[in-house]
């Protein structure tokens, strides 16, 4: 009841994280497809595939900055005393 709208109630932090992932590996592999595709002049559309390595670099850098906070407030937890 108390869920922000368009999440789910059940899905875990875990869970969540590991859909990321899998997401921006997905891109990764596109951009890397497109990469191919326009070295073998399979396609001529430099835009798209400049598009999509750009899409797939700012997705592996937000979920960098996301695993260093994630790291950073373990470590945080680690030296609260109890």
């Amino acid at each position: 009841p108390n869920a922000p709208e368009g999440a789910k109630a059940s899905e875990s932090f875990s869970e969540m994280l590991s859909k990321s992932l899998m997401e921006v590996n997905s891109m990764q592999v596109e951009a890397n497809k497109a990469i191919q595709k326009l070295a073998s002049g399979q396609s001529k559309n430099i835009h798209e595939t400049m598009l999509a390595v750009e899409n797939a670099e700012i997705a592996f850098k937000t979920m960098n900055q996301i695993r260093m906070k994630v790291i950073d407030a373990y470590k945080e937890i680690m030296r609260m005393q109890m």
